[in-house]
């Protein structure tokens, strides 16, 4: 069967994430876990020149983008697992998908909350001599927090170093600068986006509500 490896794929993947909650982005090698206000995202990403796969394990906040998958958080992790027969390759996904499965353990625990993922995205923003998305969304969720200050500290660095203007990452840091003085105007906009891309991507979590995403980290209460 010519597209024998991307069974071995597939399969392996519905083994040892299905039981994490992940489901099969359609017909794609991409599987996502939904955790109401970001979703892990494991990606067993082909090559151009030879048959078999990389893994991307990320954290993509679902406030980021209305139609696509961006990867937030994390990034390429093992290295190339290369087809050359059947049994080779299965043990190859086998090992890939344990590496995945620690990936994602780590990023849940990381990002249990609001409060761990500030702390997180903020250590991030330190440690960087730029200021792009990740920038921006630690100023979301300093913003979710109620650490206005922080979140205004956090969008003017990302409008600061705006090299295109007219680019998605500068208006929506204008956007979010522009209705951060009022708390509630900024989670109703947060939980909009949320919201809208949960419907994009057909997440269907029955216990998420219009503010489920972002109360069930305890926005609303603070």
């Amino acid at each position: 069967m010519a597209d024998r490896h991307n069974h071995i794929i597939a399969n392996a993947a519905l083994s040892a994430l299905g039981p994490l909650g992940f489901i099969r982005k359609g017909r794609s090698r991409t599987w996502i876990a939904d955790h109401d206000w970001w979703v892990a995202v494991v990606e067993f990403q082909p090559s151009s020149w030879s048959k078999g796969c990389y893994l991307n394990v990320a954290a993509h906040w679902l406030w980021s983008s209305e139609d696509h998958i961006s990867f937030d958080f994390g990034d390429r992790v093992g290295g190339f697992a290369e087809y050359s027969s059947d049994d080779d390759f299965a043990e190859a996904m086998h090992n890939h998908c344990l590496i995945a499965v620690q990936e994602v353990q780590r990023h849940r625990s990381m990002f249990a909350d609001l409060r761990s993922t500030a702390d997180v995205l903020l250590a991030e923003v330190r440690a960087s001599r730029h200021h792009g998305w990740t920038t921006y969304h630690a100023g979301i969720v300093a913003g979710l927090l109620g650490e206005t200050e922080l979140a205004g500290e956090m969008f003017d660095c990302v409008l600061r170093e705006c090299k295109a203007p007219h680019s998605l990452l500068c208006a929506r840091a204008e956007r979010m600068a522009g209705v951060l003085s009022a708390e509630a105007s900024l989670t109703r906009e947060v939980a909009g986006l949320v919201e809208h891309h949960r419907a994009a991507l057909k997440l269907t979590n029955q216990n998420a509500g219009s503010f489920a995403p972002l109360s069930s980290s305890g926005v609303t209460s603070v």
